[in-house]
């Protein structure tokens, strides 16, 4: 249930058992029990969980579970300790600590029964004890924390409570900005890749975002995360519009990410406004919540309190520059009357307190004025290490709260206050519990920390990030880790061990139960590669049970679409009307026919279950009927069915088509022919997960078991289909339907599919590429199916899908008649824009209802060359998908560029119009057998391709090697060295800034995969300029007696002349300049020359092997406003470069490191003033 459905669902029943709650009857003025106060409830702190050896808890529970992690979660019971009640609670407040982490990582906390959202709370690193406030949701009465890499212990902290009703709600943690490239958003439309450069404002809207209501919020509560800042700084943040506060949010340090929750008001126009002091960096920002204006909680800004440091001042002169703090002193801070907190009826204060320049590892316990002391604690700190907190803590009787600190050394203290809920008395007294939990602390650190996680992208790759910082003199917050999650969904996990799973094992025609249990182990994610690991840490699932499936038939999809879809009959839609007209007019034809032009007898079927004409179905029970029997002769005589053939691609459209039609044709079929379709169904699906023991007729037929375990290739969305859509329609009548639909939705989606898409797909798309990976489509299907038939989202368990979409809008070309040429492209070899490509987008927005993207696929599929379906067998598809409620929103205002991490593509475009530029750079994982040897390739496209893969003049599609693509071809005497499946590219670098994007890759790993080649270094850099350009510089070294060529391909016949080739094209000309090196061997290549190809050219730049350098430039003609007049080499100390100059007068400097990634990029107006200078430095 979402959390607004269980707000409301626990609201109706405080409702009913208000005596229970209160027993001071009702307030007649908003209907509910007086005692069931609408405000927060601060709480001393009390310990829920500490999972340490014999640390105990306020109550017993949740103690010494042991180190969490990796890639596990753990449940926290919430309600009923602590001083939480155990009915009526919407959101509790939470102090999250995490110690003895063994590897970077971040920390989500949700709520039970909810998705696990693409945001973290806490970020570890090894050596460190971090903490971080969090305003959660109870969920099913529980909160979920999920620990992503290495081990950790968790420990959590219970430090209030909201109640169903009040002016907090929360929500599900939503990205609402993040600047670093390729990263999506709830909406997609905030600019990533851009970073931020200090000093500098960057509003974030919030009102209509991230579950945030569009009016009526006068704060949000959100996570604020400074990732690899460049320079000791601080951030502020405070509502748009309004007067920037003295006092800080975070504490910023050179390459270490840092990240602390606030509560700010929301500006006029919606937005907050987050401040860079100075350095560079990216931003974060996840909301947990949103308050209604209310007089019960006041907002304020923020207002400083305490500081102890020299020459500090505070908001009224009181405890200001009084020297550090000695461990095991109190200091009783007077919050009330200071600050914006009035003098009396403030129950409970939000703080950010500070510790700097701790002289050696301590804790700060915060706690009501005149209560006894918890303890339990709100921060950590190591020895040097400026750290922060926010923290919600009601005020004593005295108008004060008292901060503690432990140790013997000393630290100054800064303490904020952010706001204040009012006490009427009618919230409970404050609770103070005994307990002999000892706090965390940190043993003096120093560690340096490389952060590589592929799927933490708040971390930069390969850069290095300190858990020792210095002092800052003008903040209140303090670094505190080094990544946060990429956007991801999974399902939310509770079990340590391991678990087994079951599936039907039966061996013959006939249906059987299961007698063997196969095991099917979570993967877990790895810090420092994309290779999957076993792990004894078990995913489970959202809920305990199988989500309700209706007994009656038609139960498969139509439960929640035959509504909808009648509407759209009755309105005479076009999708409607050309699709019952298709289908009457397909029965004259043979069941051969149809089966050939790809129908299905679901088209049929549909039919009768919307128009009750049940001849439609009489027709596709005869089809399905001589299917089965045909294949039941097959059998019998001792051959394989059709249904095996090409590893079981088929099994999918197969046993799915007839499970659909006994679903949706039960009356025409006769309970006989159910049984022998199911039996027949039954064994295919079990011959599919059982490969070497599979058998037909009692024959053994066995089969490799290709991508049977393999949730990334387009066969393994065949399987799924089958054993759901069998299971689904055999429930009552085959013996293992149960069983199937268990294995279907845990075993292989949800402990098999989601972590793989986790660990291996961040940032959406296929390893096979934009023509095998097209197939998702049939995913998207099942996901829409499932959906359909139980009301359950399993799509949103995964980030992937949404990513997917984005992944999709930045890889069609701008011209929207094709996308970009990555991988096999059997069908079509040209890449043309394609039903599928259509029936891809359609699916993926109805599947993200309400989101942003979801009206701009509409309208990107709406103004394609595809407008409409163009085969036949996809015009159903146009009908199921048809939404006319939603209004297509133009792609423009999406960012220009976008990063696929986890299948290692990027993409850049000078805009979102029809004749922009666009680029796309390949560098990341080669591990499918459809993907190409083409890392470190590039393709350019503007109104025609110019770079491009030959594969499009190709008769097969599937071609291939080095030669075809835009890389540095490496040779000897045996030929061509090649690439090898299996290895990865290593994105170094990706930036982007105000018309430019800079990204760089070492390819080296999948030459020297096998067979020791003489190949020791292949590095490329790219800098994509606006409106139309590319730097190309490459770093190649390899052994004596080796040829290194420059290649590009194109359909355009270049005209070379020295250094430069021209390539003039139908639509747009091209310019290639070479730079260095000085002289090469320079040659052109016909591809028609070669009998698989009907055209296309190679141009080649060859020269001896050895440590080489290559730059060129790459340059669209004068329509894309990218003409350049010169390009001269421009030299500076260990580095090589190019002064471009453009027709209109501006300049481009750029200079690369002859070592590694260390460059610089200068811009220079027409007047010759300097509008950009940046480093292009490693960080991804």
């Amino acid at each position: 249930m979402s959390m607004r459905t269980m707000v409301a669902t626990v609201l109706a029943a405080t409702l009913a058992v208000a005596a229970v709650i209160g027993g001071a009857g009702l307030d007649a003025r908003v209907g509910r029990a007086a005692a069931a106060s609408p405000r927060f409830v601060g709480l001393a702190p009390a310990r829920l969980l500490d999972t340490r050896s014999g640390a105990p808890t306020v109550d017993g529970a949740g103690s010494g579970a042991g180190p969490v992690g990796p890639a596990a979660t753990i449940e926290v019971s919430v309600l009923g300790r602590g001083g939480v009640p155990r009915t009526g609670v919407a959101a509790v407040v939470l102090n999250v600590t995490a110690t003895e982490a063994t590897a970077v990582s971040y920390v989500t906390a949700f709520p039970g029964g909810e998705q696990q959202p693409g945001t973290s709370n806490v970020n570890l690193v090894p050596g460190a004890t971090v903490a971080n406030s969090v305003i959660v949701g109870v969920g099913d009465g529980t909160v979920q924390l999920f620990q992503h890499a290495g081990s950790a212990h968790l420990l959590v902290d219970v430090l209030g409570w909201f109640p169903v009703g009040s002016e907090f709600s929360a929500v599900a943690p939503q990205r609402l900005l993040d600047t670093r490239l390729g990263t999506a958003t709830t909406d997609g439309l905030a600019r990533a890749g851009a970073g931020v450069r200090g000093p500098a404002t960057v509003d974030v809207a919030v009102l209509g975002n991230g579950g945030v209501p569009a009016a009526h919020v006068a704060a949000v509560a959100v996570n604020i995360t400074a990732v690899d800042p460049t320079a000791e700084s601080y951030v502020s943040v405070y509502p748009s519009g309004g007067p920037r506060p003295l006092a800080s949010t975070l504490n910023v340090h050179p390459g270490t990410t840092t990240a602390n929750m606030t509560i700010v008001p929301v500006g006029a126009d919606g937005s907050i406004s987050l401040y860079l002091a100075g350095g560079a960096g990216d931003f974060v920002v996840d909301v947990l919540g949103w308050f209604a204006a209310s007089p019960w909680h006041t907002v304020l800004l923020p207002a400083r309190l305490v500081d102890t440091r020299a020459a500090s001042s505070t908001t009224d002169g009181r405890f200001e520059s009084s020297g550090a703090m000695r461990g095991g002193s109190e200091l009783h801070v007077m919050v009330a009357g200071r600050g914006g907190v009035p003098s009396t009826g403030a129950g409970t204060v939000v703080l950010n307190v500070t510790v700097v320049d701790p002289t050696e590892a301590l804790y700060v316990t915060v706690y009501p004025s005149g209560a006894p002391r918890p303890l339990a604690s709100n921060l950590n700190a190591g020895a040097g290490r400026n750290t922060a907190n926010l923290v919600i803590v009601p005020v004593g009787p005295d108008g004060r709260v008292s901060i503690f600190l432990s140790g013997g050394g000393r630290a100054h203290l800064v303490v904020d206050v952010l706001g204040w809920f009012a006490d009427d008395g009618a919230a409970p007294p404050i609770t103070t519990t005994s307990t002999t939990t000892t706090p965390t602390t940190t043993t003096p650190s120093s560690t340096t920390v490389t952060s590589t996680s592929s799927s933490a992208p708040t971390s930069t790759s390969a850069s290095t990030s300190t858990s020792t910082t210095s002092s800052s003199t003008t903040s209140t917050t303090a670094p505190s880790t080094t990544t946060t999650p990429s956007t991801t969904t999974t399902p939310s996990t509770t079990s340590t061990s391991s678990s087994t799973t079951s599936m039907p094992t039966s061996t013959s025609t006939s249906s059987t139960t299961s007698t063997t249990s196969t095991t099917s182990p979570t993967t877990s994610t790895s810090t420092t590669s994309t290779t999957s690991t076993t792990s004894t840490t078990t995913t489970t699932l959202p809920t305990d049970t199988m989500p309700p499936i209706a007994s009656a038939h038609p139960r498969i999809y139509l439960p929640r679409n035959a509504t909808r879809l009648t509407a759209l009959i009755a309105s005479n839609h076009p999708s409607a009307t050309r699709y019952l007209e298709q289908a009457a007019a397909l029965r004259s034809r043979s069941y051969s026919s149809l089966y050939n032009s790809a129908y299905t007898m679901q088209h049929f079927a549909l039919v009768a279950q919307l128009t009750g004409d049940t001849s439609y179905c009489t027709f596709a029970v005869t089809g399905i009927e001589q299917f089965v029997t045909a294949e039941e002769g097959r059998i019998a005589a001792g051959t394989a069915p059709e249904v095996a053939g090409d590893s079981y691609l088929e099994v999918g459209p197969i046993v799915g088509d007839l499970s659909i039609v006994i679903d949706w044709c039960f009356e025409q079929t006769t309970a006989t022919q159910r049984a022998r379709w199911l039996a027949y169904g039954d064994q295919a699906v079990w011959n599919v997960w059982h490969p070497d023991d599979a058998q037909w007729g009692g024959r053994a037929r066995p089969w490799t078991g290709w991508s049977i375990d393999n949730p990334s290739n387009n066969y393994y969305y065949s399987f799924l289909r089958a054993t759901m859509l069998l299971g689904i329609a055999g429930r009552g009548e085959l013996a293992s339907a149960d069983q199937w639909l268990d294995f279907f939705r845990n075993t292989k989606i949800a402990q098999q599919l989601v972590p793989t898409f986790e660990r291996d797909l961040v940032g959406g798309g296929s390893r096979e590429g934009t023509g095998y990976g097209t197939a998702m489509m049939r995913l998207w299907e099942i996901y829409d199916l499932w959906y359909g038939t139980t009301g359950e989202d399993i799509s949103s368990w995964t980030g992937h899908t949404r990513a997917s979409l984005l992944h999709f809008m930045h890889y069609t070309l701008p011209t929207l008649d094709g996308v970009s040429l990555n991988g096999d492209h059997s069908r079509d070899s040209t890449g043309a824009f394609f039903d599928y490509h259509r029936h891809y987008a359609q699916q993926l927005a109805t599947l993200l209802p309400g989101d942003p993207l979801a009206p701009r696929a509409r309208w990107l599929v709406g103004h394609s060359s595809v407008p409409s379906m163009t085969s036949g067998f996809m015009v159903i598809n146009d009908f199921l998908y048809a939404d006319p409620t939603v209004t297509p929103t133009p792609l423009a205002g999406l960012n220009t560029a976008y990063y696929a991490r986890g299948i290692g593509q990027v993409y850049a475009r000078s805009s979102w119009a029809t004749d922009a530029a666009w680029m796309n750079f390949t560098a990341g994982p080669y591990t499918e057998s459809h993907a190409h040897r083409d890392q470190g390739s590039f393709l350019l496209y503007r109104q025609e391709w110019m770079a491009y893969d030959p594969n499009y003049h190709s008769h097969s599609g599937i071609e291939q090697g080095e030669e075809l693509h835009n890389l540095v071809r490496l040779s000897d005497a045996t030929g061509t060295l090649r690439q090898w499946e299996g290895a990865s590219s290593t994105m170094q670098a990706l930036q982007q800034g105000d018309g430019w994007v800079h990204m760089a890759a070492d390819s080296t790993a999948v030459y020297t995969l096998r067979n020791n080649p003489p190949v020791s270094r292949v590095q490329r850099e790219i800098v994509w300029l606006d409106p139309g350009v590319a730097v190309v510089f490459d770093r190649v070294n390899t052994g004596a007696g080796t040829q290194q060529t420059w290649q590009l391909n194109s359909p355009v016949q270049p005209v070379v002349r020295g250094a430069t080739a021209t390539f003039a094209g139908t639509d747009e000309t091209m310019t290639l300049q070479r730079v260095i090196p000085a002289a090469a061997t320079t040659s052109v290549f016909d591809w028609s020359t070669d009998s698989e190809y009907s055209g296309g050219f190679r141009l080649d730049e060859a020269v001896a092997g050895g440590s080489n350098t290559f730059l060129h430039v790459l340059s669209f003609g004068a329509a894309a406003g990218a003409t350049v007049s010169s390009a001269v080499r421009s030299d500076a100390a260990g580095r090589q470069g190019v002064q471009i100059t453009f027709a209109d007068g501006r300049v481009a400097l750029l200079r690369f490191s002859t070592t590694g990634v260390d460059g610089a990029l200068e811009l220079r107006s027409a007047t010759g003033t300097v509008t950009q200078s940046v480093a292009l430095n490693v960080g991804v």
